[in-house]
């Protein structure tokens, strides 16, 4: 199963974290998602064009993406 890290600006408070949660749990194939203060973990075969859109949907941008 593949993983990624994404590092999201702004992700500072309990309601921005759930917002972005929720969005990439929406995102095609995702599987699991964690998100902590700056960063989101996803599992699944989602591809970077879907994460960077539900996370900008959600009104953050993403610094850096990377498989891990």
């Amino acid at each position: 199963m593949i993983k990624k890290r994404a590092i999201i600006e702004g992700l500072y408070t309990e309601g921005s974290m759930d917002r972005v949660r929720e969005a990439l749990s929406k995102v095609n194939n995702a599987v699991s998602v964690t998100v902590s203060r700056e960063e989101a973990f996803i599992e699944g075969d989602t591809s970077d064009e879907d994460i960077v859109k539900a996370v900008e949907e959600a009104g953050f941008n993403i610094n850096m993406l990377q498989e891990i």
